[in-house]
């Protein structure tokens, strides 16, 4: 007994037009991130005073990834788009141009993590232990972070190297489906793992800030005396990207790790359906089956059936839903990197001052740019200051009568 299951061709909700559109945002955010991240990077290399800023570093080293991870894409997703076809047409992309287009790119996100992770460490520090933290420079520290980042990626592109071997895949309509599924299964969860810890950190953090924890306080009684050393600029800006990349950053990595979890099991069933297949191909002579028992050919047949029903239904149902997910909100993920580069430009008054004064050329006074005046007491002070004149001006007129009359 046999049966044959063929899955519906409607189910996938993720159509060649979808894709297009997708494809399409994904530019316009990348050239947009290009942008951005380069208008922050430009001012930082032109100001002294931001390129001697050590609490700066870990956060202009994330705009460098993002900014070379957006020139990366920029190619990849014109290829995409030029090669898109009409709903219910096959994608016919060139294996040995996506492949080496997209793989650097993929291997740059672990960097994005890696650097994530680093600022979330940081500001742990700064809170646990605030003494030993403004005793010693970040410099260093931040520089073997932002290496270490770039030593990930470049072992996610090793990895890529060693296990796919690049072939044609009829109808596959983007990098992903162009590896294998041990790369997949690596880079799907070594990302998810880092995203979580970087999201545990940031929880952790953000616990404290809004409880007004014992480590807050005595944090922040170091940071009284260590005014000078501290840009609280940066550590806003600091707290801000950690909480964009937890909600745009950190969940869609997760989505896409639960995905291969989950997909995991669908490989050792094709792998167990790929045995069988084997196993059967001698239909004349009764053989010893994986339970030690004998089985004939029929028998075979019946348990390879079962194997194949069982594969789709794991295909059609659990998998579906999430790969649609997180393919959907995969997509906002690259939004960090553009929202990254504004948080530098309206969070930190430094990187926002060298913009408005070298790219847009608008002549500030940086005292007067940053200084906060209360509109309600501002039309008091100008009287203040007026009587306080008036009575200076009386003082010096009555001393020199009283001098004439001498």
């Amino acid at each position: 007994m046999s049966s044959m299951v063929i899955p519906p061709d409607n189910i996938n909700m993720i159509t060649n037009t979808v894709c297009l559109y997708v494809d399409i945002f994904l530019f316009v955010i990348c050239i947009l991130q290009i942008l951005a991240n380069f208008v922050v990077l430009y001012v930082w290399c032109l100001s002294k005073r931001l390129y001697r800023n050590d609490s700066l570093i870990l956060l202009v080293s994330l705009a460098f990834i993002d900014f070379v991870y957006a020139v990366l894409q920029f190619p990849y997703l014109i290829i995409l788009i030029a090669g898109s076809k009409p709903d219910g047409v096959p994608f016919n992309y060139d294996p040995w141009v996506i492949v080496p287009l997209g793989g650097p790119s993929a291997a740059l996100m672990k960097s994005g993590c890696t650097v994530t992770t680093a600022i979330a460490i940081d500001r742990l520090l700064a809170l646990y232990f605030p003494v030993q933290y403004y005793q010693r420079s970040k410099r260093y520290w931040s520089i073997g972070a932002f290496l270490f980042a770039i030593f990930l990626a470049f072992i996610d592109w090793v990895v890529l190297q060693l296990t796919v071997t690049i072939k044609p895949v009829p109808g596959c309509s983007s990098f992903g489906c162009f590896t294998n599924e041990l790369f997949r299964a690596y880079w799907g969860l070594s990302n998810m793992m880092m995203n979580l810890f970087s999201c545990l950190l940031t929880m952790v953090i953000v616990y404290h800030l809004f409880k007004r924890s014992a480590q807050l306080c005595r944090a922040n009684e170091v940071e009284k005396s260590n005014r000078s050393k501290i840009d609280k600029s940066a550590n806003r800006v600091a707290l801000y990207i950690l909480l964009v990349s937890a909600l745009i950053g950190v969940v869609p990595g997760c989505l896409n790790g639960v995905g291969t979890i989950v997909s995991l099991p669908e490989d050792f069933t094709s792998m167990r359906i790929k045995y069988s297949e084997i196993g059967i191909r001698d239909e004349g002579a009764p053989k010893t089956s994986h339970l030690g028992l004998r089985s004939f050919p029929e028998a075979e047949r019946c348990e390879l059936a079962q194997l194949c029903i069982f594969k789709s239904v794991t295909q059609e149902t659990i998998p579906l839903l999430l790969q649609e997910v997180s393919f959907f909100v995969g997509t906002c993920a690259t939004l960090s990197g553009l929202s990254h580069a504004f948080i530098f430009g309206m969070a930190h008054r430094e990187i926002k001052y060298a913009i408005l004064t070298k790219v847009f050329r608008r002549k500030m006074d940086y005292g007067a740019g940053t200084t906060r005046v209360d509109p309600s007491t501002a039309l008091v002070g100008m009287r203040i200051s007026q009587r306080k004149n008036s009575q200076s001006v009386q003082q010096r007129d009555s001393g020199s009568v009283e001098k004439q009359r001498y």
